[in-house]
């Protein structure tokens, strides 16, 4: 693979892996979730239309229904999807609630074989296993405390609806530039917390005037959300899709790594050999054939990639 496009790739994976760090330390401020997602989700729409205006894309010229599907998969599933994840993270270690969603492409491939959209061959199978299996040694590792009941049910809640989000966004995005489709997902996401928010009376816009709180809110929107998509495409157009699927699939690793680092959190060993094992299934499902992957061999090229599709697949 190009070493360059796997940096970028990494890149991108790490600045997604900052995300559970930074909604872990705003969950306990006075902001709340729906203020801190409100302001994550305009702010990286603004920065997104910014960029896409830049590119020469104009709003009027989009294709309608695919713009209309785009807006409407951000406000009505990824705006809920990413309320009950950041809710999930007030309850459970960032780590594990990170390796549990890491669980996500599995439940992709159950929904896309029950829509008849893909196939079930062994490969595929043998990483459902692996990843259920995974899963549930990172909850039994935590029987000394460490995991909360209320935690586990938002996350796995999260990962359901992350699953039917990329099943649903998979239908649109091919319609779509990367940069566009991440400006109508935020612009969706963005309009339904803060209408959400302000009738449910959970939004507290001034409590973004802490410094702290603000400074995450920044760098969720910019790292963890513009920076983490840009990197991702800018990498992918050199090893491919497919290639960069699987080079994404270390960003748990960053999550686990940073969380221990900054919030003193740790794995039990039983904890740690489950999350081995749902790394493993995220690469085992991910994985393009042997002879196919790109980057592989001095004449080989990357595969040509859907103009957004790979954006629905990073958890966030």
């Amino acid at each position: 693979m190009d070493p360059r496009g796997t940096t970028l790739v990494v890149v991108s994976a790490g600045s997604f892996g900052v995300m559970a760090i930074l909604a872990k330390h705003t969950g306990a401020s006075p902001a709340g979730v729906a203020t801190v997602l409100a302001a994550r989700f305009l702010l990286a729409a603004a920065l997104f239309w910014l960029i896409a205006a830049a590119r020469g894309v104009r709003p009027t010229q989009l294709p309608r229904r695919a713009a209309l599907a785009a807006l409407a998969i951000g406000g009505g599933l990824y705006a809920v999807e990413s309320t009950v994840y950041f809710s999930a993270l007030t309850h459970i270690d960032a780590s594990i609630a990170s390796l549990l969603l890491c669980t996500y492409p599995a439940l992709v491939l159950v929904l896309a074989v029950a829509l008849r959209r893909e196939s079930a061959d062994a490969r595929r199978i043998a990483a459902l296993v692996l990843a259920i299996g995974g899963a549930l040694l990172v909850l039994a590792g935590g029987a000394g405390g460490s995991v909360d009941a209320v935690g586990v049910a938002l996350t796995l809640g999260s990962t359901v609806l992350y699953a039917v989000y990329v099943t649903l966004a998979d239908t649109v995005t091919d319609h779509l530039d990367p940069i566009t489709f991440g400006a109508l997902l935020c612009t969706g996401a963005g309009i339904a917390i803060t209408v959400g928010g302000g009738a449910s009376g959970r939004l507290h816009p001034a409590a973004l005037g802490d410094g702290t709180v603000l400074t995450d809110v920044v760098l969720m929107a910019t790292i963890s959300t513009v920076l983490a998509v840009a990197a991702f495409f800018a990498g992918m157009r050199r090893i491919g899709a497919s290639g960069a699927s699987i080079v994404a699939g270390i960003e748990p690793v960053f999550t686990v790594l940073l969380a221990a680092a900054l919030l003193g959190e740790s794995l039990t060993g039983v904890q740690a050999v489950g999350g081995l094992i749902v790394l493993s299934a995220v690469f085992l499902v991910r994985a393009p054939a042997a002879d196919s992957l790109p980057g592989d061999g001095p004449s080989a090229r990357p595969a040509p990639a859907a103009p957004a599709r790979a954006l629905t697949l990073e958890p966030a």
